[in-house]
Parts: structure tokens; sequence; C-alpha cells
């Protein structure tokens, strides 16, 4: 990220009980999250090094900083709230534009198509039904074959065998038995970035018998801050579209307002 937003209000009343000291480590971690992803990892050294302070400095300030809320340790990383945010916002707006952009380009194709050959309304109507259709005929694996997929991508690699069409027999008893796909696969994530996991190596238990075991239960609670992060970034993310609709509204309705003053001139 080149840019961030700062909000001068928001920072000083967000930061009155930091001293001077504590704000010029703060807004450090703040620019090193953005700089490296949203991550800094669990160690003392290394941040310190990062931030060019003394390992003791950065000790005796990092208690106060999460008692505030300003950074939190997940997984085997610090990161941010904010930053997670911004980071977030920034892919989503890309990702918008992007598809935007695309539309834009399908949609002319469409309309230029479709006034070369006099196409009527009905015949667009049925073209679409018909692309929906091949579709949903030509997919490659059905919609529970996705979860799992999902699930397969979470979960962490590990040296030596690890089936995967009973790891797939094993998720599918688990769902049916009334636990949601959503849960064991966040949960995966959350087995993936424990310290103790050590991704790559024989230590990592096969999919097949962290599912038999039911070992997502073991990570509810990081399960539970996942999905609560997710949350908050789709809230953020509805917010952002909201503000962005009406702004094109406003601006839709200036530009027919300026279009009447024009006439009547």
């Amino acid at each position: 990220m080149k840019w961030v937003k700062f909000d001068p209000d928001a920072w000083l009343s967000g930061t009155r009980e930091l001293t001077h000291e504590e704000k010029g480590i703060y807004i450090d971690v703040i620019a090193l999250l953005y700089a490296r992803n949203g991550n800094l990892p669990n160690d003392d050294k290394i941040v310190a090094r990062m931030l060019q302070c003394n390992p003791r400095t950065w000790r005796k300030i990092k208690p106060k900083l999460v008692a505030k809320n300003k950074i939190r340790l997940f997984g085997s990383n610090w990161t941010a709230n904010r930053v997670e945010f911004e980071l977030n916002w920034s892919r989503i707006h890309a990702e918008f534009q992007s598809n935007k952009s695309k539309r834009r380009e399908e949609s002319t194709v469409e309309e230029n198509h479709a006034r070369a050959n006099n196409h009527n309304h009905n015949h667009n109507k049925e073209r679409k039904e018909h692309i929906r259709a091949v579709g949903a005929k030509n997919a490659p694996r059905p919609p529970r074959d996705e979860v799992f997929e999902k699930f397969w991508e979470s979960y962490p690699k590990r040296e030596g065998a690890n089936p995967k069409v009973p790891a797939r027999k094993a998720f599918e008893v688990a769902i049916r038995q009334g636990t949601e796909a959503q849960s064991i696969i966040v949960a995966a994530k959350a087995y993936a970035t424990d310290p103790t996991t050590k991704p790559g190596t024989p230590y990592v238990a096969q999919a097949v018998t962290w599912l038999h075991q039911r070992r997502w239960q073991d990570y509810a609670d990081k399960a539970a801050e996942y999905a609560r992060i997710e949350a908050l970034k789709a809230d953020e993310a509805a917010e952002q579209e909201r503000r962005k609709i009406y702004w094109l509204n406003r601006l839709a309705q200036e530009g027919t307002g300026n279009a009447k003053a024009s006439e009547k001139g």
C-alpha cells in the first residue's frame, strides 16, 4: 500500500493515554504492518531491529499497546485490526474496479452484438438462461466438493502420506452429523497457524485423523476469532459499498440537474 488514510482527530483521541515514546513506537509498528502486508513476527529482537530501538524498549511498550487493543497477537505474528481493514479494503476496491471494468467491456460487446443482429429483449433473456444452464451442466464438481476443497487448501501441508479420499469422506460425515463446514474450515486455518503445528513436517496430523478425532473443536476459540474478523471485514466492505452507491447516485443526480439546466439555457 502506497497511501493510507490518516484521521488526525481519531489519532489524537485514540492515543491520548500513550506517552510520546509509546506513540512513536506505535506509529512505526503501524507503518511496518502496512509495509509487511499486516504481519510482524513474534520475535522481540527482530521487531526491535525493524523499529530501530532497544529490545527492552519494545518489551516495555508492547504490553501497553496490547492492553489498549492497538495491536494483537494472531497465530505467530503481530497484527492490528486497523491495518487488516485497510489492506482488506484495498484488495476489495482493486477487485471491484477490475470487475467493474470487465462488466463494462462485456456489456459493450453484448450491446454491439445485439445492435448488429437486431436481437430483441426476449432473445437476450433466453441466451443468458442458456449460458447459466450450460455453466451448471459443465461444472467440474458439485458444491459439496468445492467446500471440501476449501478445507483441503486451508489444512497445513505435511511431510509424508496425507490421503485425500478418506479425508473427504470423514469431512462429509462430520457435515452430515451437524457440524458446519465453515467451522471446520476456519479451525483448519487456526491449526495451520498454531506455532506448535510445524507445517511441512511429519508432526502435522493426517487430515483424516484430524477429522476423525474432531480436533476442530480444539480450535473453537480461534475459529470464532477468525469468523469475527471475517464478519468485520464483510461489514466494512458493505459499508464502503454503500458509500460508493450513495456518491454515485449523487453524481448521477447532479449530472441530470446540469443537463436540464443546459436545456433551459
